[in-house]
């Protein structure tokens, strides 16, 4: 039955066709051609001063553009606004929101990459507004993180919005932005959702590579997370609901020259139970002792979860030159975990608190038409505390984990203008970083002192950067560099960065990038906890600190192709990343059976992404192939010495990762179906355990050989909107969505355990316990909303 799914979706590519939209081709244009084209296309009339027009240009390619999606490209481009006055009339003013990105270049590329709601710009960067974002498979609400994962080169290995693998770099080399804060944890559940509000998200922008000179301190992609960035023309409110969680927010104009949002969102897990809520529990608490057991006889679980985020934000345009905006952000998960089981013979307690808080205040001042300044400071504090007791059979094991950060930046950016082909911009940085964490664990039945180790390390970070930027009709550059000091390895690295991009013909564009990146902050995975037998959050933040934990360099290749024709979109892209500096505690191993050492990865893959629209129908295929390797120093247990390299499979080496989406609308009915498959994950056998008069002895087979079955799901999501009022002013959603809809039983990984003694005498052989950890069940999920 589960394949007759693919065999509907086959029908639908092929059958479903509806009326087709009008497409523009500017290239350069003067914006008062571009207004006037458009009065003719949409059968509108704008109302403007032409000296608001003068020395703007437009470009914007698509075979099928809507009205809505023009106008903001327009407004986005260029220094101007739009206000609708009817269906018919528009009029046309200054825009002051344009003050920060005036000397830009960058241009949208290509619209509807792969769906409404997701373009992609000149300089590759991937742009996403959750506002505008059409449905997903799977999603009935745009989920800042999860909706990314629609995109070639991005993997989720463990079902998570926030475990983002780019092109083989792991979720902790990731730099993730909100309003410039940087954020040390980005998910809610333990990544199950992102812990970004999508109703007050204005854009996401993603980079793979080619990442601009601005942007440092992280190997892997850019997710830089922007909230409403202009005053509200007038007030706004949602509210609404899912089967996890309920949120609100408000757009407010507090003057003509001041605004005002805020939101907040907070699970109601700790209040009652959904059947969504049940799912994800059963997928995330598995990795804690006793999860298993809450159905057996005489056994019971007090699991008391929730998790919130709210945020707040000023906007103040000081005059038609200046911008100032004020931007916090808080967000918590709280989990307090208890078990017992037949008489208290054995109990456990654990507790576990996530807190990641920050503020930023930027100054955006517009000099003339060719010169702007940018000056921006943040804070970011991230807070993890873990408690963890349990007694089994009269011996007692305790554990506590604690992990914080503390980070303080700001930063200056000139920005110039040169012309309509040249731009340069520079700029220059500082952050210092207090990075602590503390690790305690005593098992009465094993360890005859407590085990204590503890870290705490300060460093500043200084850059200096500049780049420059050429777009002409047939090609396309930005050239930049980083030089960055570090205090704790005080060296100064270079960090080169190059994208180009040069048209073929006018369907098809060659493009190739490169960048060379480094890090000082980054995840080690502990044991302690784990070994305690809590699962979950076992990695803590540090900082680099020698040759323990060396600075993290990576260096990506990229090149490719673009084409797009009668409604058809491919984008190719093949790369090869290095990454140095990483060791076998770095985030990304899980086997405990290494010693300490040190190593290296190296990733070569191809993203693909190809879309086709047929009217309002809308299908895309995105695959990846990713050939992942870590390679480290062999111990020779002869010598006890570090003198052999050893290459294997990173434990996130997903070779194939294949999805094909689907997407319908019918006026305010929407409907979406997406296939996803791929490789298993590889995990190293535990082939037997036997032993001797003293020792156990655990036999693996080689590193990584084996792999886990094939992965394979398939997701529904449907909404519908409509209007409680004549006027329109209230608006309703309502909607449903379905994960793993033919409920596919995957295993996300393999974890094998020591059992009972397979025989009687003084060395025996012991049996091997093997232990999988499965992905969500067919999960339900519902949404009702209200926006006035």
């Amino acid at each position: 039955m589960r394949y007759k799914f693919l065999i509907i979706i086959l029908l639908l590519s092929f059958t479903v066709c509806s009326q087709e939209l009008t497409s523009v081709n500017y290239n350069k244009t003067p914006l008062e051609d571009v207004l006037k084209d458009i009065e003719v296309k949409y059968a509108v009339k704008f109302s403007f001063n032409t000296k608001l027009l003068k020395n703007q240009f437009i470009t914007l390619n698509s075979d099928e553009i809507d009205l809505n999606s023009i106008l903001e490209a327009i407004t986005k481009q260029s220094r101007v606004s739009f206000k609708k006055i009817t269906d018919r009339y528009y009029t046309i003013r200054a825009n002051n929101s344009s003050i920060s990105n005036l000397q830009e270049l960058d241009e949208v590329l290509l619209t509807e990459y792969p769906t409404i709601g997701i373009n992609k710009k000149s300089d590759g960067s991937i742009s996403v507004s959750p506002d505008k974002l059409a449905i997903l498979p799977g999603l009935i609400e745009p989920d800042v993180l999860q909706s990314l994962q629609i995109l070639p080169g991005l993997q989720s290995p463990d079902e998570t919005a926030a475990g983002l693998y780019i092109r083989g770099a792991t979720p902790d080399q990731n730099l993730v932005l909100w309003d410039g804060i940087k954020m040390y944890y980005s998910g809610h559940f333990f990544g199950i959702l992102s812990a970004f509000n999508p109703y007050v998200t204005n854009e996401v922008n993603l980079t793979k590579n080619g990442t601009r000179a601005r942007y440092g301190n992280a190997l892997s992609g850019v997710i830089d997370i922007t909230s409403t960035p202009d005053v509200p023309k007038e007030l706004k409110v949602g509210f609404g609901s899912n089967l996890t969680h309920a949120d609100f927010y408000v757009k407010a104009p507090v003057t003509n020259k001041i605004g005002l949002v805020v939101s907040a969102r907070r699970s109601f897990t700790d209040v009652f139970e959904t059947i969504t809520f049940s799912n994800f529990s059963d997928r995330v608490f598995q990795d804690i002792r006793s999860y298993i057991d809450e159905n057996e006889l005489n056994s019971s679980v007090d699991n008391t979860f929730y998790f919130a985020d709210y945020t707040a934000k000023v906007i103040a345009e000081l005059s038609p030159k200046d911008k100032l905006t004020f931007s916090t952000l808080y967000t918590n998960n709280d989990l307090d975990y208890e078990f017992r089981f037949e008489d208290d013979v054995e109990t456990s307690r654990d507790k576990l608190d996530i807190k990641n808080r920050g503020a930023s205040l930027t100054w955006n001042r517009r000099l003339n038409e060719k010169v702007s300044f940018r000056t921006e400071a943040f804070f970011s504090n991230f807070e993890l505390d873990y408690s963890g007791e349990k007694t089994f059979f009269g011996f007692f094991e305790e554990g506590e984990k604690r992990n914080d950060i503390k980070e303080i930046g700001a930063s200056i950016e000139t920005n110039i203008k040169l012309n309509e082909t040249h731009a340069i911009n520079a700029g220059y940085q500082f952050s210092s970083n207090d990075v602590s964490y503390s690790l305690y664990s005593f098992q009465e039945l094993f360890d005859l002192v407590p085990f204590e180790e503890s870290l705490s390390l300060i460093n500043n970070t200084h850059t200096l950067y500049s780049e420059y930027q050429y777009n002409s009709n047939k090609f396309e550059a930005i050239a930049g560099v980083r030089a960055t000091n570090y205090s704790v390895a005080d060296n100064m690295y270079l960090e080169p960065r190059l994208t180009l991009k040069t048209k073929l013909t006018n369907d098809i564009k060659l493009k190739a990038a490169f960048e060379a990146k480094t890090q000082a902050v980054s995840q080690v995975i502990e044991f302690q906890s784990s070994n305690l037998g809590f699962g979950l959050e076992n990695q803590v933040w540090t900082l680099a600190s020698g040759d323990s934990i060396p600075i993290q360099r990576s260096r990506q290749f990229s090149a490719g192709f673009e084409y797009q024709k009668n409604k058809w979109n491919i984008d190719v892209e093949a790369y090869y990343r290095n990454i140095k500096g990483i060791t076998t505690n770095t985030r990304g191993f899980r086997d405990v059976s290494f010693f300490y050492t040190t190593g290296s990865t190296e990733a070569f893959g191809v993203d693909v992404l190809v879309n086709k629209k047929i009217g309002n129908y809308r299908t895309w295929i995105a695959y990846s192939f990713l050939n992942n390797d870590i390679t480290i120093q062999e111990l020779n247990f002869d010598t006890f010495e570090f003198n052999n390299d050893m290459t294997y499979p990173g434990n996130y080496d997903i070779t194939h990762n294949f999805s094909w989406s689907h997407a319908y609308n019918f006026k305010n009915l929407e409907v979406s179906l997406g296939w996803r498959i791929r490789t298993g994950r590889p995990y190293t056998e535990l082939e037997s355990i036997t032993s001797d008069e003293e020792f156990i002895f655990f036999n693996f087979g080689d590193v990584n050989e084996e792999r886990l079955p094939t992965y394979h799901r398939l997701d529904f999501s449907s909404t519908y909107k409509f209007k409680f009022s004549k006027d329109g002013r209230w608006k309703g959603k309502v909607g449903v969505s379905v994960i793993n809809l033919y409920d596919r039983e995957n295993v996300l990984f393999r974890q094998f355990f020591l059992g009972d003694p397979l025989d009687d005498s003084n060395t025996p052989d012991y049996e091997v316990v093997q232990s999988d950890f499965f992905s969500f069940g067919i999960t339900p999920n519902l949404v009702f909303r209200v926006e006035f």
